[in-house]
């Protein structure tokens, strides 16, 4: 898959486009917006389970709501402080860039009966992590993403995600329009039944 996406990047670079290397901490961005959104959702569905009590809830909402509910205001005000900072973080980035690039995700499409991926670096993480690990984090910013299908690996589709300034989705959408033109993907993925 990297090799997939630095061919994109050099395809890009021999266009004349400028690519350069930044470092974000998605991770803690990723924490943040968890502890913003769970004291959230759980406020949200108070009333509903309230009323019809747990009946209609998968296991995963009900732990998510459960964990939102046992949330420290300190918590949920730390998390709103830290998306300020890596929304500037964000913001400062983009100065003089037309966009953040990164993977969609850090692996191929898993196969829907896959609880576990292994991802490039050797770790093992659960598909729902995985799936969020990279662009979820912009959550915390409020920055615009999109992502255009930039090649394939054993037949399955890779991603590239553009991150775009806060309100900026016009201006990103047109860079996602020409990096999506200079791809030249034209590829189709494997279906599996």
């Amino acid at each position: 898959m990297t090799e997939v996406i630095d061919g994109f990047f050099a395809r890009l670079e021999g266009e004349g486009a400028r690519v350069d290397e930044v470092e974000l901490p998605l991770s803690a961005a990723r924490s943040a917006v968890a502890t913003m959104v769970l004291p959230e959702l759980a406020a949200a569905h108070a009333p509903l389970l309230a009323e019809t009590g747990e009946d209609g809830y998968s296991r995963h909402i009900l732990n998510a709501i459960r964990r939102g509910q046992q949330m420290l205001a300190t918590e949920y005000l730390g998390g709103r402080r830290y998306r300020e900072r890596f929304a500037a973080l964000v913001e400062g980035l983009l100065d003089g860039r037309d966009a953040l690039a990164l993977p969609t995700l850090p692996v191929v499409a898993p196969a829907v009966t896959a609880r576990e991926v292994e991802l490039g670096d050797g770790n093992r993480a659960s598909v729902r992590q995985a799936l969020t690990a990279l662009p979820g984090a912009f959550n915390c910013s409020g920055s615009p993403v999109v992502s255009i299908p930039v090649g394939l690996v054993d037949g399955l589709p890779v991603g590239l995600s553009l991150v775009g300034r806060a309100g900026g989705d016009h201006e990103l959408v047109r860079v996602a329009k020409a990096a999506e033109d200079a791809a030249r993907f034209t590829g189709r993925p494997v279906m599996h039944a």
